[in-house]
């Protein structure tokens, strides 16, 4: 029984990939064709593996645990949603899941709190959402120009030493055990009126975390932190101008394009990182096999955030009105950042590791002269 659904897993991780790859050839081979108005994003189509859960063995414990995530609805829908199914119908029925988007069950700020104490078995989550009590938190989530894509980012976690470092600080916290993690969409500046120039930043209001929002307040912009319920309202308003939070699909498919109609093409993030935090005694309590399903569905989760995301961002761009800063302007905007690696660095040993892997690595992609 293990063996038949780990496979069913496996091969579903392994359909999902090859029409990763083979969706984008063969829409390259077609005929250019006029532009239309803008659609509707669609979700590639998955694989056709069964989700239904088989009944469990009679004497088997069923784990009933409760999981909340960093996205809004939609996409606590469209992709956690079909992630903790392919788990349920992997474990055999064995173990269920009750799901909650960002700030449902428990405010984002007291998501650790709760997974410390079994108010919530897991969370899939941004440290700087839950205001993570660690050195690293502006670190290993939102890290402004430490990469320009999400296989960059993949590179230096798995070959280069950072999945390693952001366990041991996880697990530094006691009572908490770090699966893995996934990268999300580029991070944009969407904002409520258009911006051009180094000089539009002056005076706009952004909602962003402390090191996305850094470099724009060297600038003149003033930074707001809200949850994520609040950003539509928010930008309705008037208490925020701006979102530096996601890229095009995510504000599309949450309806925040409606408020934030302007889209800076220039991008901040290549693709925040998010962690899958585990309450450390319902871990325990899993046998193996389980453990083992958790892994391979982090795998899944990974494969399919990215699908959903570059799936949607060039249709989604079409209802922005969409701007880009002149590469000098931007230039600017990137020395800000890249001066606070050199403060993180400071904090601690550990700290001054990530930044030596950003560094190392950004130097080696540079001098190879590669896709850049």
């Amino acid at each position: 029984m293990k063996r038949q659904n780990l496979l069913k897993l496996i091969v579903g991780v392994s359909l999902a990939a090859v029409m990763a790859i083979s969706i984008p050839l063969m829409s390259g081979c077609a005929a250019p064709t006029t532009p239309t108005e803008p659609t509707t994003p669609t979700e590639p189509t998955e694989p056709t593996e069964p989700t239904t859960p088989t009944e469990p063995a009679q004497d088997l414990p069923i784990y009933k645990w409760k999981v909340q995530v960093v996205w809004a609805p939609a996409e606590t829908r469209d992709i956690a949603r079909v992630w903790l199914d392919e788990l349920e119908a992997a474990s055999g029925g064995r173990i269920e899941f009750d799901l909650f988007s960002a700030g449902e069950l428990v405010p984002d700020d007291q998501v650790i709190t709760a997974l410390q104490s079994g108010t919530i078995d897991m969370t899939q989550h941004c440290s700087q959402s839950i205001n993570l009590p660690l050195d690293i938190i502006d670190l290993d989530c939102y890290a402004p120009f430490a990469y320009e894509m999400d296989k960059e980012w993949w590179v230096m976690h798995r070959y280069r030493g950072l999945r390693e470092i952001y366990k041991e600080a996880y697990e530094e916290l006691g009572g908490i055990e770090y699966i893995g993690a996934i990268t999300h969409d580029p991070t944009h500046l969407i904002s409520t009126r258009p911006i051009n120039t180094y000089e539009d930043l002056d005076g706009l209001k952004i909602n962003a975390f402390a090191s996305i929002a850094a470099p724009f307040i060297e600038a003149g912009a003033v930074s707001v932190v809200l949850p994520v319920e609040e950003f539509y309202l928010s930008g309705q308003t008037g208490v925020v101008d701006a979102l530096a939070w996601c890229g095009a699909t995510e504000a599309y498919n949450n309806s925040w394009y409606e408020v934030y109609n302007n889209f800076l093409t220039n991008p901040i993030v290549g693709g925040p990182a998010t962690a899958t935090l585990v309450n450390k005694d319902s871990w325990d309590a899993l046998p193996q096999d389980l453990k083992d399903i958790f892994y391979l569905g982090e795998q899944s989760l990974a494969l399919r955030d990215l699908i959903h995301y570059y799936n949607g961002e060039p249709i989604s761009r079409q209802y922005f009105n969409l701007t880009t800063m002149p590469k000098e302007d931007w230039a600017k905007v990137k020395a800000s950042a890249i001066k606070l690696w050199d403060e993180y660095a400071q904090r601690s040993p550990r700290c001054a590791q990530i930044v030596e892997v950003w560094k190392a690595y950004d130097a080696e992609v540079e001098a190879a002269e590669w896709w850049r």
